[in-house]
């Protein structure tokens, strides 16, 4: 983890700026973004078949499910920053307000992830 411009948390400092209020002589340094990474692929039936109606959501560390952005019907692309991990997996409406879902795929810290294959089970 990084902090504001230094790489230990007890060596940061807390700065508190109220509404209105100039920093003169202050140099505040802020590191950069993590390199960007893509991670794409397709939604298809066990039997091989894409799935233009399925979608693809993600979870990070936090408790909270992203939907995955789908560029084209049943293929995916997403951004994710180098440094995070990812689980990834897609789901189907079965009609009877029931979803199938693919199993999950780890994704790690590094690396650009394309050609994935995320198989939804034939209901």
């Amino acid at each position: 983890m990084y902090y504001t411009g230094v790489s230990d948390v007890n060596r940061a400092t807390i700065i508190a700026i109220e509404e209105g209020q100039h920093l003169e002589d202050y140099n505040l340094t802020m590191p950069e973004l993590p390199k960007e990474r893509v991670v794409e692929g397709t939604i298809i039936s066990t039997d091989g078949k894409l799935l233009p109606e399925a979608k693809a959501s993600y979870v990070g560390s936090d408790p909270i499910i992203y939907a995955v952005p789908i560029v084209s019907p049943g293929h995916f692309r997403l951004k994710v920053y180098e440094g995070i991990r990812i689980t990834i997996n897609a789901y189907l409406n079965d009609g009877k307000d029931k979803q199938i879902y693919s199993d999950p795929i780890q994704i790690a810290e590094t690396g650009d992830y394309k050609n994935l294959r995320l198989v939804i089970p034939q209901p």
